[in-house]
């Protein structure tokens, strides 16, 4: 392991051992495999933390975005209006539903940008998906109403947790998407994700997710199987009450970053929008040198990352013609830096160090 990673999923595990062994074991005693009360406790629990109508666990943050698409109607020949900069299932889930993801460029904040959105709307859009990038949310009374009657699916994979004009995320839009991959800042120990918002809207995707049935062996619709396992349902509720610290901590470390970094030459620190708290999934800073830099990191035991090398749109299964400058401009400079809540603030500093060094 590096000297400074850039997660330590273990000495998280560690932090809370006691209480997922215990979930863990639960399970294994009780035979809780496939939903269950542990999958309900979990749904009730996050949708009380949400504020959420009603919560659907789901196999995964990319089954939550395309159970979610189909919920509010998204069918074949459909338009889907994504940022370009994310994680391409944004993207992937609009094509396997065989509608067409129509990229938009970002703004200053790494998010969808809101002046485009509403020039890209027709009478084909479907939906609109907004993603938290990095851990931070956009102006959503001002996408809501460029939407007006469009569903909005906020696709809040980096920002559980994360606050809009003080109100956490996950009942702001029609829907909104979790996941709870390892590494993020609410993690299972596999894959598991989490849609919230309009009851109505949760039933259906309780019914699809689970080969759209209410109860067993009568389908009322034509399903998937993307359940949530009743382990991954258990662990991510024994960590719940961790989130909020755990944000905190992130916080504090990307504090001492923006303190430390302020004025060095070459190197972009990430701008926070005023309208949302930022609870740093990622702490995403920008260099021509980008490549340079995470060598040189690198040879000093400093884990970094690239969250993403391509926007969306330049993917190869995506390429257009398409020029979205800001989108391009970030997958080519972005560096992301230590910033889990198991750093030090002493971790923190060396890597402001190291990147000191290099510059200097």
């Amino acid at each position: 392991m590096p000297l400074i990673p850039y997660a330590n999923l273990h000495q998280e595990y560690l932090e809370v051992k006691p209480l997922v062994d215990q979930a863990i074991n639960r399970c294994l005693e009780n035979s809780y495999y496939i939903n269950g009360p542990e999958v309900k406790n979990f749904e009730q629990r996050w949708a009380e933390y949400t504020q959420a109508e009603s919560c659907a666990g789901v196999s995964s943050g990319t089954s939550a975005l395309m159970l979610a698409l189909w919920a509010v109607g998204v069918r074949a020949g459909d338009e889907v209006i994504v940022p370009s900069m994310s994680f391409i299932s944004t993207a992937e889930c609009v094509s396997q539903l065989g509608a067409y993801p129509k990229f938009v460029d970002i703004d200053q904040y790494y998010t969808i940008d809101l002046d485009q959105l509403a020039n890209q709307i027709t009478s084909k859009t479907r939906a609109i998906i907004f993603v938290d990038l990095y851990g931070q949310t956009v102006d959503i009374d001002r996408i809501r109403a460029i939407a007006g009657n469009i569903p909005v699916i906020q696709d809040s994979a980096q920002s559980a947790g994360c606050q809009y004009q003080g109100q956490r995320v996950g009942s702001l839009a029609d829907l909104t998407c979790f996941s709870f991959y390892p590494g993020k800042n609410l993690s299972a120990i596999g894959d598991a994700g989490a849609v919230t918002g309009r009851k109505d809207l949760i039933d259906i995707i309780q019914m699809i997710k689970d080969h759209g049935r209410k109860e067993k062996y009568l389908h009322e619709l034509t399903g998937w199987n993307e359940r949530l396992d009743a382990v991954q349902a258990a662990v991510v509720s024994a960590k719940i009450d961790y989130l909020d610290r755990w944000n905190q901590r992130r916080q504090a470390n990307a504090d001492i970053y923006f303190e430390l970094l302020a004025n060095c030459d070459h190197i972009q620190l990430p701008k926070l929008n005023p309208v949302s708290s930022h609870v740093y999934n990622q702490f995403v800073i920008t260099t021509k040198q980008r490549n340079e830099l995470k060598e040189f990191l690198s040879n000093k035991g400093i884990e970094a990352g690239i969250q993403f090398p391509l926007a969306m749109h330049q993917q190869p299964v995506y390429q257009t013609n398409i020029q979205l400058p800001v989108s391009e401009q970030l997958a080519a400079e972005c560096l992301s830096l230590p910033v889990h809540a198991q750093l030090t603030a002493d971790d923190v500093r060396t890597v402001s160090q190291a990147i000191l060094d290099f510059v200097n």
